[in-house]
């Protein structure tokens, strides 16, 4: 549905940014190495002029600026494939420019499980499905048993009769039940299959709310791993 679609996309641009921020931070550091590895080759050409280390030392250093080199112009690239992708999911020219507006520094911060879960079975749009589902069961299942039970109507009535020697008025008040005999037998399948229908909602809803419940276990667990 709706829901399950809107937080698909959010999820997708989500990591997408993160990847261009990741990729951005590894950008920045592969610079750095390239800088150190040309401070590196420059000490041992020194080293090298004034005798202290041999030549091997030198032609080392300049492999190493080398292998930073590409090393640099790979993350360059792959800064440039997250942003296209990101622009792509916005809907935006691919080269068009993208300001940064945070960084990847985390911040710990104390998960309340309990928290979690509520906020999980709210929201999760599976979990809405099979609810709705459950409660047209359990309204199904009581209308068939309305059927079964007999419809009571009262009526009053007033009436009038007309003689030689004048009119006369009387009230009458009559109760009638109707009892649905002849369709028992089949309200009685109307039932049962309205009971196993939500007999079968309500054990879908607990399982979903079992398999959402252990993946924030498993995502707090991931987490708290992580860090």
């Amino acid at each position: 549905g709706y829901e399950t679609t809107r937080q698909e996309v959010a999820l997708r641009v989500n990591l997408a940014y993160d990847r261009v921020l990741a990729n951005a931070q590894i950008v920045r550091y592969s610079e750095e190495n390239v800088q150190l590895a040309e401070q590196l080759f420059t000490r041992a050409q020194t080293r090298f002029a004034a005798g202290d280390v041999p030549q091997l030392d030198v032609m080392r250093a300049e492999v190493a600026v080398l292998r930073q080199k590409n090393q640099h112009m790979i993350a360059q690239n792959n800064l440039k494939v997250s942003q296209v992708s990101l622009n792509a999911l916005l809907s935006q020219v691919n080269d068009t420019p993208l300001a940064l507006a945070d960084s990847l520094a985390y911040t710990s911060e104390d998960l309340d499980l309990d928290v979690l879960h509520h906020q999980a079975l709210m929201h999760r749009p599976e979990l809405l499905g099979v609810q709705q589902a459950y409660l047209g069961a359990r309204k199904k299942q009581s209308l068939a048993v309305a059927s079964t039970l007999p419809d009571v109507s009262f009526g009053v009535f007033r009436q009038t009769v007309v003689t030689p020697t004048g009119s006369q008025k009387f009230w009458r008040a009559g109760i009638a039940v109707e009892l649905p005999v002849w369709a028992f037998l089949r309200q009685r399948g109307q039932m049962s299959e309205a009971k196993a229908q939500t007999a079968q909602a309500h054990a879908q809803r607990d399982q979903v709310k079992l398999k959402i419940g252990q993946e924030v276990d498993a995502a707090g667990a991931n987490l708290k791993a992580a860090v």
